[in-house]
């Protein structure tokens, strides 16, 4: 299953090495990926850091100014060829195996769209604060009450994005 994975980046330079070996640690048998870095031109170090990556076969590195998060997720969507869709911001990192196991859980459930996953919070030095909010039965009330369901850890089909269309840039933060 090929995924699309994009990565918006702005001054995060202290986090996103990680970020980025955290995705490319993903690709295998059954998890291919095409990964989208795009910078607002950071000057914090991001741009040496990207130096390393530029050259790599599945990730494409884009520096220029953008309108914000969503305008950098859009651009990178509008490149993608996959099947899943997510975003992962510069801070952020999958777990191992995290995408073998979302390609498995979209193959042999054909009629799901979306999922999210569970999550954990961590800081900057990759120590948990928090494990998210365990919900298994989804409902409107549990989600006014909880926020269970966490970015980082959720996958789109690409009809999703193609029937939503793109996110509004009219927010300057996307959960």
């Amino acid at each position: 299953m090929k995924f699309t994975i994009v990565t918006p980046s702005y001054q995060q330079g202290a986090f996103l090495a990680r970020t980025i070996e955290s995705v490319l640690m993903q690709a295998g048998p059954t998890v291919d990926l095409e990964y989208f870095i795009l910078d607002n031109c950071s000057e914090d170090g991001t741009e040496e850091i990207l130096a390393r990556y530029v050259n790599h076969e599945k990730i494409t590195v884009i520096r220029s100014p953008d309108h914000g998060q969503a305008d950098a997720i859009n651009r990178g969507w509008a490149m993608g060829t996959g099947e899943i869709f997510a975003w992962l911001n510069a801070d952020d990192v999958y777990l191992p195996n995290a995408l073998k196991v979302v390609a498995n859980y979209f193959e042999t459930r054909s009629n799901i769209d979306a999922i999210y996953g569970e999550a954990i919070y961590i800081d900057a030095q990759d120590q948990v604060l928090k494990p998210v909010t365990n919900i298994r039965n989804y409902s409107k009330s549990q989600l006014k009450i909880h926020d269970f369901i966490t970015q980082p850890a959720t996958f789109l089909r690409r009809d999703v994005i193609e029937t939503t269309g793109k996110l509004s840039q009219s927010d300057r933060y996307v959960f």
